[in-house]
This record gives C-alpha cells, structure tokens and sequence, in this order.
C-alpha cells in the first residue's frame, strides 16, 4: 500500500506528460479491436476512387487519341495539297494521225532458192555467199554429157519425123497420113524442146542481181532431180518471196509460198533438200511481213502508209502496204495506236513494201511497224484536256486581249490526247489549259505520326492502343503497335496508313 502510494509519488510528472501529450494529439491511443460493423465499410470508397481515377484515364486515352487524329489529319492536309496549273496553248493546224501498230521481220524484196532440175554431179559451184551476181551469171554446173545424148537423139527424131511428112506430102498419101505424121513431128520437135531446157537447166544462174545468201553444194557433189524455182524470182508486188515465190524456168519452176502471192508452178519432178540449192536475194530491196488482229483487219487495205523502226534504231524508214492476208494464222497481232489487239484467236499476215534501197538494213531483223489507217492534213486540233462539256455546249478557255473567255467549240474527231475542233478556233489562237497536280508542302517530306508508340503494356484487351497512328503518307491505321507500354515516338517514321 505504502509502495503503492510511494509508485503514484514517484512519477507523477510522467502521467502529466503522457496527458499533456495526448491534449497535443502527439500520441494517439490504440483503440481496441471491434467486430466488423457498418463503419467498418470505409474501404469501399477507397476502392469506388480507384474506379474514377481508371475510368478517367480511360477518358483521357480516347481524348488524347482523337486529338493525336485531328493533329495528324490537319497536318497532312497542310502537307499535301491540291495545286492548281494553268498555262496556255497556241492553236495550230496538224496533221492527226490514227495508225495500228504492230511488230514484224524484215525480209528481201526478191529471194529465189535454186536447185538443179536434172540429177547428176556438180561439176562446178562459181559463187560464194556474199558475192554479187547479176542477172544471167553462172553459178554452178552440174555433168551434162548423158543430157547432151539426150539432145542429140532428140533431134535426130525430130528430123527422121520431118522427113517422113515430107515424103508423105510429095506422094500422095492419103490425109490421115499426113495428119499423124504431123502429130508425130510436133511430138518430136516437143521432145527436143525438153532435152535441150534439161541440158541448159545444168546450169543454174542467177535469175536477177542480187546477193548470194546461201551455197549448199560442192564441186562433186551427187545432186538428184529437183523441184526448185529453177531461176524464178519472187515479186514485191505479189508477196515477199520469203519462201522461194516466183515463176519456174527451165522447166522446174517450183511453187513459192508468201503472206500474199505464190508463184507459179513449173513442170519439174522430184525432190532435193535445201542442201542442195543456192539461194540468191535481193540487195538493199526489202519487205516486211507482219500481222494484225482481226479486229484491226478491216482498217487496213493496200496502198496505206507505213513506218519501219528496225529494232535498236532511231531512224525510221517508210512503206506500203502490198499485201493483206484474208486467212487467219497464228501468232500475235499488231496493238497501239488505234487500239490493235496481241492475238489470241488468230491474226492476218500483211506485207509491207520498204521504199527505196537501204543498204545498211539486214534481212531478218525485227522491225516495229506503224500503218496510219487515218489521216486529217491541215486540222484545228487542241489537246483534249483543253476541252470541258457543260449543260450539252462543249468550250474552251480563249484568250482575249489576255483575259479567259468560255468559248463554244465543235468538236471533229477525237485522236486520244489530241482532239479536232471544226469551229470556234483558228490558228493561232491561244487557249488557257487548267490542270490539278497534288503537291507536298516544303520540308514535309515523308514526315508522319505512323510509329507513334501506343499505350501498350497490357493496356485494353492486352494490346493497348497500339502505335497504329495516323500514317505519315497514306492515311490511318499503318504504324506499328505499342508493346508493352514503350512504343516508339518517331516523327518522320511512318509508313503507308492502311
């Protein structure tokens, strides 16, 4: 009791100081624990405030997104503009051309391919390949001694047929005597006209001046009865004699095959192989086999103008059109100018004639050909863009003392970039051509938004609102997604928007 009494003596200064400091709220006493009640619930506006803060952010994003579009749509609409050109055109007269283009191969005006019409051995070849020849030269022999009997006999009989009507007539015998002794002469005299044409067929020349392009035989060599042109000539006029077209002499004409004409067909027998034979062309005349498309068939007629480009040349050369074909082959046509077609279900051969003589052009090069089909001389034309169609009158932009006036127009026929105006304008006139180009504002470049980081990092639905942006050249929608919350923040990076 007393050290009871002695204790509450003792510290008495401490309990005011424990109560002077909870009067000062230093020292806050521990409650003791309660059961949980109804105000045991304050953790649950906690929680309701981290629901607005999300919920805010969430705002937040979508307003910052749909800032982030109307930034990026405003500066790509000052960047990219629609500029406006205006200049002025002066009217003339020309000269408008509509042509279906095509490709083709140059071959010699004249080309026979020679071969003897009688069998035996060659006994001379006079020529090489390049050499030149005229008309009437020698080129090759073949031994014409069986064929030299042959004549011999042949009018030996034709001068016993002879004396035999002679004889007939100055005894009086009787008329059917004398008619088939008649007939027994010109049998003979026939005879001998096809042994001597065999004995001179011994030797080919060569049937017009030209080039040697082919020599497939020797001195020596067994050659057998041939069926060839046997000194024919192919015709510009009538085909390109590419394959051997022209008349036969001699007897042994051969028939020539062209994109337009043959020639004619002689009286010779057997065969021989191209080995045996010599080819002569034409020198510095050429042709040019091509072909169109049905559809550009009926535009084309003989007589037209062509133009002849050789493949890796500048320099045109010019032609007529000789032949067209009336039976479809195969192959590709012509396409261009007047919208000719690539084939597909056939195509017409045409030849072309080239004007003149070039010696610098080789047989067989390809050649891009352009036939004008149509052809206004002398024409008021202006550039189609120049010309605009409002409520059924169609006008130009004239120039007047230099100011614009809509000026009605009648238009004539249109040659795609180029259109024919029949009233309204005459040479010299000036017009004001108005034309719209898109141009990029300086130092844009290719600038953009595309590679604008996202908000990644798990974001909304684990992809975050990815950097997908707003593409710095072709609209929205074409950066690459944030990942995990670090996207790129690259000005100048994008790429296509999508």
């Amino acid at each position: 009791m007393d050290r009871t009494d002695g204790a509450d003596e003792t510290h008495p200064r401490g309990i005011d100081t424990l109560d002077s400091a909870l009067a000062r709220g230093a020292v806050e006493p521990t409650p003791d624990p309660e059961p949980p009640s109804a105000e045991g619930s304050a953790g649950r506006p906690r929680r309701g405030s981290r629901r607005l803060v999300i919920v805010l952010v969430v705002v937040l994003v979508l307003v910052l997104i749909v800032a982030g579009a109307v930034v990026a749509w405003s500066r790509r609409q000052s960047a990219e503009t629609v500029a406006s050109t205006t200049r002025t055109y002066t009217v003339t007269a020309q000269t408008l051309k509509r042509t279906v283009d095509a490709t083709g191969t140059l071959e010699p005006a004249r080309q026979a391919d020679l071969s003897f019409s009688s069998g035996g051995t060659v006994t001379a070849v006079d020529v090489a390949v390049g050499d030149r020849v005229t008309k009437g030269q020698r080129l090759a022999t073949i031994d014409d001694s069986s064929l030299a009997v042959a004549v011999t006999t042949a009018q030996a009989a034709v001068t016993d047929a002879e004396t035999t009507l002679d004889n007939d007539l100055n005894g009086d015998a009787a008329s059917t005597t004398i008619a088939s002794d008649r007939a027994a002469l010109a049998l003979k005299q026939s005879q001998l006209t096809a042994a001597e044409q065999a004995r001179t067929a011994a030797t080919l020349t060569a049937p017009f001046s030209g080039t040697v392009a082919a020599v497939g035989i020797s001195k020596g060599d067994t050659v057998s009865a041939g069926s060839g042109t046997g000194g024919g000539s192919g015709s510009s006029s009538t085909g390109n004699g590419s394959s051997g077209s022209g008349s036969g002499g001699n007897g042994s004409g051969g028939s020539g095959t062209a994109s337009g004409g043959t020639g004619s067909t002689g009286s010779g027998s057997g065969s021989t192989s191209t080995a045996e034979s010599i080819t002569v062309i034409s020198t510095g005349t050429f042709t040019v086999d091509t072909a169109v498309s049905n559809a550009d068939l009926s535009s084309i007629t003989k007589g037209l103008q062509a133009t002849i480009t050789p493949t890796g040349s500048t320099t045109p050369v010019f032609g007529t059109v000789a032949t067209v074909g009336v039976v479809a082959t195969g192959g590709s046509g012509g396409s261009g100018g007047s919208g000719g077609s690539s084939g597909g279900s056939g195509t017409f051969p045409v030849t072309i004639d080239v004007t003149g003589k070039h010696s610098d052009l080789l047989p067989g090069s390809a050649v891009d050909v352009s036939i004008t089909v149509q052809q206004l001389a002398d024409a008021i034309a202006v550039p189609t863009v120049a010309i605009s169609t409002t409520g059924g009158t169609t006008t130009v932009r004239k120039l007047v003392n230099g100011t614009p006036r809509v000026t009605a127009v009648t238009l004539g026929q249109s040659f795609g970039e180029t259109t024919q105006i029949t009233k309204g304008l005459s040479a010299g006139d000036r017009i004001e051509i108005t034309g719209f180009t898109a141009a990029r504002a300086a130092g844009t470049g290719r600038a953009g938004y595309g590679r604008a980081g996202g908000f990644g990092g798990g974001g909304f639905g684990g992809g975050g609102f990815g950097g997908g942006g707003f593409g710095g050249e072709g609209g929205f929608g074409g950066g690459q997604s944030g990942q995990n919350g670090a996207g790129q923040n690259g000005n100048g990076q994008g790429r296509q928007g999508g």
